[in-house]
């Protein structure tokens, strides 16, 4: 049965409709989802609902959080990931990278961001996937943060589909769990600044059911050698998370946050420094 997460972690594009796609801009995103999720629904395919990158980068302004350019994975380190699964990985990461800065208004760095992500898809060997349309969409909107979601999300479903679709499930998996990490990191990084703030605090007890939605899709693979490694990573997390309530998130105490940033910088920076 084919697969389509509901988890747009990545920009790297790959956009394989975008000769009938001129008008996206102009439609409502909470439309697009929900049409979307009934059009998997009806052919009978699994929908993982999970949080966008976007998600966690509105809930960090939404706060009133700062923007913090040095946690950022620096654009350079592109040039040093010679495997699949460090490009898979950190395609992920570019891509939770890339949506904090297009939320920001950052036109400098979702620029960059897209490059190295456009530069590992071809690492990768799914550029013959990447649209020249699309990349001239996404110049064209630089400066409009909600045409520009509303492209890059459309490409995340489009992407995985595409992957899932020929016989690359486990590098999508790969980018996910990568964005994910990148995702919890800058929220927790963004929540030793802004001390106390309830609503970072929520969406950072949030991440505990995300979590388990991620090892399950792990699971999925639990034969390949390199999601076996990532997932040992992602079950130090889980443990940190056993005692974390969603429900009760102004509870999170100053010394759980401080574990929590510890464990997920140690998995991010397995991650980024991988080659």
């Amino acid at each position: 049965m084919k697969t389509r997460i509901w988890f747009s972690l990545v920009f790297f594009a790959v956009f394989l409709s975008c000769q009938n796609t001129q008008n996206r801009e102009n439609v409502d995103v909470d439309s697009l989802s929900t049409s979307r999720n009934k059009a998997v629904n009806e052919v009978g395919k699994i929908v993982y609902p999970m949080p966008t990158p976007f998600e966690i980068s509105r809930m960090l302004k939404d706060a009133k959080a700062p923007y913090i350019l040095d946690v950022l994975n620096f654009s350079k380190n592109v040039a040093s990931y010679f495997t699949e699964k460090s490009r898979a990985l950190n395609l992920g990461v570019y891509g939770a990278d890339l949506s904090y800065a297009a939320t920001y208004n950052k036109t400098k760095e979702t620029e960059e961001f897209f490059k190295v992500s456009k530069e590992l898809t071809d690492e990768i060997g799914i550029s013959t996937a990447f649209s020249r349309t699309l990349l001239e969409r996404v110049e064209n909107n630089i400066n409009q943060k909600d045409s520009l979601h509303k492209i890059i999300t459309d490409s995340y479903y489009d992407t995985f589909e595409f992957l899932n679709d020929n016989g690359k499930g486990a590098i999508s998996i790969l980018i996910i769990t990568g964005g994910w990490v990148e995702g919890l990191y800058l929220a927790l990084q963004v929540s030793d600044v802004a001390q106390g703030n309830a609503e970072i605090l929520a969406g950072i007890a949030q991440q505990k059911s995300v979590l388990n939605s991620l090892l399950r899709l792990l699971d999925m693979y639990a034969a390949n050698r390199d999601i076996i490694d990532v997932k040992q990573d992602i079950l130090k997390l889980k443990k940190e998370f056993e005692d974390v309530l969603p429900e009760k998130s102004s509870a999170i105490s100053r010394e759980k946050l401080v574990r929590l940033m510890q464990i997920t910088g140690e998995v991010r920076k397995k991650i980024i420094q991988m080659r």
